[in-house]
């Protein structure tokens, strides 16, 4: 009993190192069936099941395809080899390489660490397994931007790091940790901006916790328009440390005022489409203040609908908006760009242009946590 409750009690509370890999998903969004490994600097080696050890030096090229239910690989000196699963694995640790797909337009990715390939329905699985300190710059320039102040890329360094240690677990199922694609964390691999880079390391090992010690739900957005939201409001989840937060930076820092404006036909469609029958133009429209608020549900002849699916229906930036017509439209006039849970983008950005620090920012939009070392925090209990 007591080996079964102390396995429970780390099931539940991962214990977390510094120096912790991770298994990435690369290509996870086109999941190419071909792609070309070349290394940039020092040589790798390939690694299969059939006892395979094959020397790829710096310049050399791989192709790795899928071949019926295996996996195919060949160099351009006419070295081939057919497996189930292969590992590319450095001489050196701290070499790097290039990966990309032939007659595709997504980007070649250079990356570090290790590579492991399978054969997944329909695609190759390709897998980066490398340390998350490695992983960390590539995550916060694809979701944060090039340009910023050395305490916003620092922001985003600990809400990008409590991301990946709290989601460890995502694709586990699937045999890795996490995608490089939006499900997960974009990952651009390898950058040369060196903000973000010492961002990234004059942080290291920090994370967002809260009163427990249990690593938060690090969300953000680009910009709330005035005031985030709550989880409670847009997720039906609450957290005490994402509530409503009234936030005047982002409003000097960029306009956060939008306009769309749709016909009324295609109004009546969408409510059609909820289950709405449509009397008369005038009883179309919800009743509101006629002032812009976060709502979560709109009440339509009887009926509500969540913002959310108006948003999504009609692309529109925010669900912080409200609802008007004229003679022959719908008009919705928002503000911000994002669901509004958690940090603000363009808020923090301008609360770094002023000279306020990275824990000031996370302070401010994550209201009752605190910035610790990994080792203190365990992930919250599952449900």
């Amino acid at each position: 009993m007591i080996r079964l409750t102390t396995c429970l009690f780390l099931f539940l509370f991962p214990l977390f190192v510094n120096g912790q890999e991770i298994s990435v998903r690369i290509f996870s969004k086109t999941k190419p069936s071909t792609f070309v490994f070349t290394p940039l600097d020092g040589a790798y080696k390939i690694i299969t099941q059939n006892g395979d050890n094959i020397i790829v030096k710096q310049g050399e090229t791989v192709v790795f395809s899928k071949y019926e239910n295996r996996v195919l690989f060949r160099t351009l000196a006419g070295v081939k080899g057919l497996t189930d699963t292969v590992r590319v694995i450095p001489l050196k640790g701290e070499n790097t390489f290039k990966i990309r797909q032939p007659a595709n337009g997504e980007l070649p990715k250079t990356l570090c660490g290790k590579v492991k390939v399978y054969i997944f329905p329909g695609s190759l699985m390709i897998l980066n397994i490398v340390d998350i300190e490695a992983y960390l710059p590539g995550a916060v320039r694809a979701e944060a931007g090039r340009k910023g102040p050395l305490e916003y890329f620092r922001t985003q360094a600990i809400i990008a790091r409590t991301y990946v240690y709290r989601h460890l677990n995502r694709h586990i199922l699937d045999g890795y940790n996490m995608c490089d694609d939006v499900h997960c964390q974009v990952y651009s691999g390898l950058i040369t901006e060196q903000p973000i880079i010492e961002a990234c390391k004059s942080t290291a090992g920090m994370v967002l916790v809260d009163s427990d010690t249990a690593l938060i739900i690090s969300a953000f957005h680009a910009n709330c328009g005035g005031e985030t939201a709550s989880s409670r409001d847009v997720w039906v989840m609450a957290e005490p440390y994402l509530i409503a937060v009234k936030d005047t930076f982002c409003t000097k820092y960029k306009p956060t005022l939008w306009q769309r404006k749709i016909t009324l036909g295609d109004w009546k469609k969408f409510l059609i489409s909820k289950g709405i029958t449509v009397k008369d133009t005038l009883s179309m429209i919800p009743v509101t203040s006629g002032k812009t608020v976060r709502v979560h549900d709109y009440l339509i002849l009887g009926i509500q609908v969540p913002a959310s699916e108006i948003r999504n229906y009609f692309s529109l930036k925010s669900t912080f908006f409200t609802i008007t017509k004229d003679d022959s439209n719908i008009i919705f006039t928002g503000r911000g760009y994002g669901h509004g849970v958690g940090l603000c983008q363009d808020g923090a950005m301008a609360m770094a242009l002023e000279g306020m620090s990275y824990k000031d920012i996370t302070r401010f939009y994550y209201p009752g946590t605190f910035i610790t070392s990994i080792k203190n925090a365990h992930a919250p209990a599952m449900p």
